[in-house]
């Protein structure tokens, strides 16, 4: 940075549950006395409604919790203890998330701190995947095979819950101006990702082998397109952002592309897909 440097301030809200691990996936593993059975019974009992409500046996589901992934923490921990955790998200996830649509250049003229978040906005669930085939295999096999299913039925993931607001500060050369302008790149070009996505549940929907994983589908279709239409407005410097990990590869890729190839993964709760947040700059 050159010039004089300003400040400015942001709101984060969660549309639904964002995925922020660290690399290497630090987990905390059962066998090795990480967690305990009975505390993650008491923290099923509390607030992890997803890890209990799926559609397995509920105790042999919470037998088979043997992993966590945490989200970003600073320190190192022992045993798996969110109540004595501190737990961030990464200035540097919020402006990775910037750079899409945008020149380094311009990124690289950004600083934005981390954002410390209280415990009791995280939760474990478990992480859903739309399993099917490409769309050009024309095999009979290929038209009614694909389900929404439990990706690793031993894991759990923290994940920062959805409808959470946050406040960031971010600090720059640039005009406020050149700030927004830097937002509503990464915003356009995330509508355009959403709107890709659409289109690849379309293509994938005769493969649903249960009416049910179709409605799903169907619903979130829809929940995007509420989304694309009413949750943000860049006239009031509001846009949508998408952050974190497990969002597919068709939203994470930070290139323009029309190849739908790619994960699906869902935030069963919220019915959308994971790391969806609007940024308000104040």
């Amino acid at each position: 940075m050159t010039g004089r440097i300003h400040k400015y301030t942001y709101r984060l809200q969660t549309l639904s549950s964002v995925v922020l691990s660290p690399r290497g996936h630090q987990g905390f593993y059962r066998a090795a006395g990480d967690f305990t059975e009975e505390q993650i019974k008491t923290m099923n009992s509390l607030k992890q409604k997803d890890v209990i409500d799926d559609d397995v046996n509920k105790k042999q589901d919470q037998h088979r919790v043997k992993i966590i992934y945490p989200f970003y923490q600073y320190g190192t921990y022992e045993r798996y203890q969110p109540e004595e955790t501190q737990y961030y998200i990464p200035g540097s996830s919020i402006k990775g998330a910037l750079y899409l649509g945008n020149t380094e250049k311009d990124a690289i003229r950004l600083q934005v701190d981390d954002i410390r978040i209280n415990y009791n906005d995280l939760s474990l669930y478990r992480l859903y995947k739309v399993q099917h085939l490409p769309k050009d295999n024309e095999s009979d096999e290929s038209k009614k095979s694909g389900e929404i299913k439990i990706f690793f039925q031993n894991l759990a993931v923290e994940m920062l819950d959805a409808c959470k607001t946050y406040t960031g500060e971010m600090f720059s050369d640039l005009t406020l101006e050149k700030i927004c302008d830097l937002l509503e790149k990464a915003h356009n070009k995330n509508q355009r990702k959403l709107q890709l996505l659409i289109k690849k549940v379309d293509q994938i929907l005769e493969q649903m082998k249960k009416e049910e994983d179709q409605k799903i589908l169907q619903q979130m279709q829809k929940n995007i397109e509420d989304i694309l239409l009413n949750k943000t407005n860049v006239e009031d410097r509001k846009y949508i952002l998408i952050l974190g990990g497990y969002k597919g590869r068709l939203l994470a890729a930070p290139w323009e592309t029309d190849n739908m190839e790619g994960a699906i993964y869902i935030d069963m709760n919220k019915v959308l897909p994971h790391g969806l947040v609007t940024v308000t700059l104040e």
